[in-house]
Parts: C-alpha cells; sequence; structure tokens
C-alpha cells in the first residue's frame, strides 16, 4: 500500500472549465485524482483515453459517462463509474 499525502500532489488546469488534483502513485496501471469540471470539458468535441482503467466518483452533480461504442451512462452524486478498455485505433 501507498500513500500520497496532498502536500505531495500536482495540481493542474486542463482549461477554464477542469482543474486537476493528480495523486501519482508511480504505479503504471493505478493513480488517483481529484478532478472538478464546471462546465462543459472540452469546450468541444471529447476527450479519449486510448487504454484505460477507471473508476469514476461523482462528488457532485451529474453529467454522463461514455464507453467504447454507444454505451453512455447518466450518473449522478454518489455514483461510481468504473471501465476498462483497449481501443482498436489505426
Amino acid at each position: 500500500m501507498k500513500i500520497i499525502h496532498k502536500n505531495q500532489t500536482k495540481i493542474f488546469k486542463n482549461s477554464e472549465t477542469c482543474m486537476v488534483i493528480d495523486y501519482w502513485t508511480g504505479d503504471k496501471d493505478i493513480n488517483g485524482a481529484v478532478i472538478e469540471i464546471n462546465g462543459r470539458y472540452p469546450n468541444k468535441g471529447r476527450t479519449v483515453n486510448l487504454e484505460c482503467k477507471e473508476m469514476a466518483y461523482i462528488i457532485k452533480g451529474s453529467g454522463k459517462v461514455a464507453g467504447l461504442g454507444k454505451l453512455t451512462l447518466r450518473a449522478k452524486t454518489a455514483a461510481i463509474a468504473t471501465s476498462w478498455f483497449v481501443a482498436q485505433c489505426k
């Protein structure tokens, strides 16, 4: 087990609507992050992870979590969304 304290995090802003506190573990398979999105992110289009294992906990608000294909889940406060996939890219 590894503990990452808040004073060991990296804070950065992806855009005017997205702020990230990154809890980097040094493990290639898992890291932690607190991401605050206020409004639409990204401003247009979408973000895509080509290979990922993810877990998201929605602290407040609601939105859509989309996976491969046409799978889209609606999530709201206190929900956990998980996914694992490797995209087939050319």
